[in-house]
Order: C-alpha cells, then structure tokens, then sequence
C-alpha cells in the first residue's frame, strides 16, 4: 500500500519558530529507499514523504528525518518506522488537474477513495500509490503558470474488481482511451 507521511514543524516546534525546511534518508545510509520520496514546495509548507514500495520491499524501514531552522540553522531528527504490506487488486487513475501535494494529505485521499468506492463497489479501498504525472515524464519540470502538474492514483483493495472496472480492460474501452476519449 502507498505511505504518506505529512511531515510538520508540530514534532520539532521546541527547536523551530521560523521556517523549516526537511530532508530524510534511511537510517544508516545516506540515501533514501528508491521507492520513497520526499516533496516539499518551499519552507513554509509541510512536506510529505510518499511512495509505493515493490514485492522486495515488504517489511519495516528505518527513516531518520531532519528539520533545518531556515533563519538559525539549527537541526532536529526523527525516526520514522514504516511497515510495508501487499495489496492484491489494484486500478490506477489519472486526475490531470492537480498537483502531488493536493492529493497526499489524507483528507484528499479520503475523497478520492469515496469517489472511486463507486466504482469498485467494495469496501476496503484504500490509496496504494500517488505519483507526480513529472515523476513519470508527463510534460517537462518548468512551472506553467495556471497549469497543475497531474497526478496518478492507485488504489487497491483485497477484494476482486467490480464488474464495472473489469469491463475498463476491455478491448473497445483502450481502444477509447488511446483515441484520447473516455472508456465505456
């Protein structure tokens, strides 16, 4: 399944009045996990570590995650625990007109999930990935004005796909969606 993480000054307020800026990487290794990313649009905005991990992934990961004080420098660090598991049914979809960061924070994953329960008719649907439409080389990183970055979700559940999501493969239903219109 997807983890999302809104990291806030909230942990690290005793040390930080001013604007923080964050960095993570796993613990022990300067880098992280190939899976999981870490966003954040300036210093005064919270910053979300996301990403869906693969098949040999599947455990527990140690993150340490830094604060920097933007007007001090001073420093703070966290660990993060994160446990990875499975989820056998998977749809994803494409929501062209907003950006990474609308859709991590869970209340929008909750909408998201309400309107795609529709579709699966099932439910234990839950958000399994979020990724930037840039991430997957959807138009080139320059901010255009007026224009959202585009965001792919995948969602998932334990229970098989409704017969309207299994009719989404058929033939004439890709057929439609490489002509660019919607499928049946």
């Amino acid at each position: 399944a997807i983890f999302v993480h809104e990291l806030e000054r909230e942990p690290f307020l005793e040390a930080f009045t001013a604007p923080v800026t964050f960095r993570a990487h796993l613990w022990g290794h300067p880098d992280l996990p190939r899976w999981l990313r870490l966003a954040q649009r300036g210093p005064g905005q919270p910053g979300f570590l996301y990403g869906c991990p693969g098949a040999p992934e599947l455990g527990t990961h140690s993150i340490q995650v830094l604060a920097y004080n933007r007007h001090t420098f001073a420093t703070a660090s966290q660990r993060l625990v994160i446990a990875v598991t499975p989820a056998p049914f998977q749809a994803e979809f494409l929501v062209g007109n907003r950006d990474v960061e609308e859709l991590l924070p869970e209340a929008a994953r909750e909408l998201f999930l309400q309107a795609s329960a529709g579709l699966w008719e099932r439910g234990d649907l839950h958000v399994v990935n979020v990724t930037s439409a840039l991430d997957r080389g959807g138009r080139v990183p320059l901010p255009i004005e007026g224009r959202k970055e585009g965001v792919y979700v995948q969602v998932g559940s334990h229970s098989p796909f409704s017969p309207c999501l299994a009719s989404a493969v058929s033939p004439q239903s890709r057929a439609r969606c490489h002509r660019g219109q919607r499928p049946l």
